[in-house]
């Protein structure tokens, strides 16, 4: 069914002359519309937030994935995050060999994985820390987000996580 016939015949117009002003009706109902369901959503995450819930944005539960040279150096960093409640967990794996690129050298070096779950809102700070106390010119740190997971576990991750 067509939009404009629809609004000519609610509005008790069949005029050629009224089309006009049916044009300029339609987009205006539909630009109402989409605000009023937008200002319901908006409305839905002041009531989260009031709740002490945040949004999904700045709540969105991440695993950080990093390099260290050695176990001393990722348990240092780790501590710091926790202590910074930046993070939840860290997990330390020993015995990985690394191949790279480096200044347009090819380099291999034994390191260690470095594996954190975190939160959006608290990204900022576990980099920082991160980066602040990692030994080489460039360490290696990404987020990446995590779409899926135990209800139970995601809402420790977001508890334990402090931004």
């Amino acid at each position: 069914m067509e939009l404009l016939p629809c609004f000519l015949e609610f509005f008790g117009r069949t005029k050629e002359t009224d089309v006009s002003i049916a044009m300029v009706l339609c987009p205006l109902i539909v630009v109402l519309a989409a605000l009023c369901f937008s200002g319901v959503a908006w409305i839905s995450m002041i009531s989260n937030e009031e709740k002490g819930m945040s949004n999904a944005k700045s709540d969105e539960v991440l695993l950080l994935y990093g390099t260290c040279p050695d176990v001393e150096t990722a348990r240092m960093i780790a501590r710091a995050m926790l202590e910074e409640t930046s993070v939840a967990c860290v997990n330390i794996l020993s015995g990985m060999v690394s191949l790279y690129q480096w200044q347009g050298q090819m380099e291999e070096a034994n390191e260690v994985v470095f594996i954190a779950k975190s939160t959006k809102s608290a990204w900022q700070k576990a980099a920082k820390i991160f980066q602040s106390l990692h030994p080489y010119e460039e360490p290696a740190l990404v987020a990446l987000p995590v779409r899926e997971g135990l209800p139970g576990f995601m809402n420790w991750v977001r508890s334990e996580t402090i931004s």
